[in-house]
């Protein structure tokens, strides 16, 4: 019996001494402060937005450095190649003597690699002082891109492929996202309110939508909100929100579609605020790697705008991944790569900031614990041989 004891003994506090060392062990994340706000990452952690890309602390000013003149430069998205998709406001100047004409001034998609700049081309021309608008969206590793064009007659999404070939959408559609399958995640945009769905338009397809979707009229008690597409990754799987219901009052949630070609309704992530009381409780998903880790925010029970992660099915508030004395207070997450490093918005020191995340590896358990797990087993063993010698 006294072998007994002292095992349980043993195992006890080995158990007790582990729970310890859990609570002050290393935090999941450590963060950096980005001094811009990050609009994408690419897998080494080069982090873009504004007309700064960022790596490792070193900060450069794109539109300085490209010598861009009568142009705000604003960089959307980065792949692992370094090319940086940006979109400025260009102003027209027919000489160099002549004064600025701001009332044919447009937005224009820029392509850089850092050290040149090239203007996407458009196959729509200004028309008197109205002159396209384009937005820049995505580009892949493929150097296939994504923008939005914005003419008198209405709006719509257009790629261009590294040769300068463009591909378009049927009239209507709204691109968010481009794989390096060439798959685009976007919403097509109906008369009437949109219910739970999502489209993946398919570059050999000519941009015909897979999934179905439910569209009714605006008077009916219908979807009151559209469901929206916000990332995809090499998979095909999708992310972003939709509402969960038919009623007016229905909240926004974060969505996963696992398969959107063959499942429109995607699967409910859930909130930090549960699903009872007075605040709607929304949450939405921006972004999905390849290892299905899914980022956006969340609100919690009180109202409180939260940076959430999404793994294997659950669903963690990422201030709570930091160690205690980092001070920020994440409120959302934009995008993560394919390392698991994140990017997004909080306050520190009451100031909104960018930040960047990056796991930090779970520490292996030192040379005590490891001795004391060792003696663990030897009187298991001892405590084995004890108990067949009572036989």
């Amino acid at each position: 019996m006294s072998m007994r004891f002292a095992l349980v003994t043993v195992a006890g506090n080995l158990l007790a001494w582990l729970g310890a060392g859990s609570a002050t062990a290393a935090s999941f994340y450590s963060v950096q402060q980005i001094p811009f706000m990050p609009a994408d990452l690419n897998d080494r952690g080069d982090v873009v937005g504004g007309q700064y890309v960022w790596n490792s602390g070193n900060l450069t000013d794109l539109k300085s450095q490209l010598g861009v003149t009568n142009t705000t430069f604003a960089a959307k998205a980065i792949n692992n190649s370094g090319q940086i998709l940006g979109d400025g406001l260009v102003v027209s100047q027919p000489t160099t003597d002549a004064p600025l004409d701001f009332s044919r001034s447009s937005d224009r998609v820029f392509l850089t690699d850092g050290k040149t700049v090239s203007q996407i081309s458009l196959n729509a021309s200004c028309v008197g002082y109205a002159c396209p608008t384009t937005t820049a969206i995505d580009i892949n590793d493929r150097g296939q891109i994504l923008y939005g064009v914005q003419v008198p007659s209405g709006s719509f999404s257009q790629g261009q492929n590294p040769d300068g070939s463009k591909f378009e959408f049927n009239g209507g559609e709204a691109a968010t996202g481009i794989n390096n399958q060439g798959q685009i995640a976007g919403q097509r945009f109906g008369s009437g309110r949109r219910g739970p769905g999502v489209g993946i338009f398919e570059e050999e397809q000519q941009a015909i939508v897979l999934t179905g979707t439910v569209y009714c009229p605006i008077p009916t008690d219908c979807f009151p909100r559209e469901t929206v597409a916000k990332g995809i990754n090499d998979r095909g799987q999708v992310v972003g929100y939709g509402p969960i219901g038919v009623a007016l009052s229905s909240p926004l949630r974060a969505m996963f579609w696992a398969d959107p070609k063959r499942n429109t309704v995607g699967q409910d992530l859930g909130t930090l605020g549960g699903s009872s009381g007075p605040f709607p409780f929304a949450s939405v998903a921006n972004s999905i790697n390849n290892s299905s880790q899914i980022v956006g925010y969340s609100y919690t029970s009180d109202g409180q705008q939260r940076a959430v992660i999404w793994e294997n099915g659950v669903l963690v508030d990422l201030n709570t991944q930091l160690p205690i004395e980092a001070g920020w207070t994440l409120s959302s997450a934009t995008r993560i790569n394919n390392a698991g490093q994140i990017i997004g918005t909080g306050l520190v020191n009451g100031q909104e900031q960018g930040y960047l995340l990056t796991p930090e590896p779970i520490p292996e358990p030192d040379g005590a614990i490891a001795s004391f797990a060792g003696c663990s087993i030897l009187l298991s063993v001892a405590a084995f041989k004890y108990r067949k010698k009572l036989r």
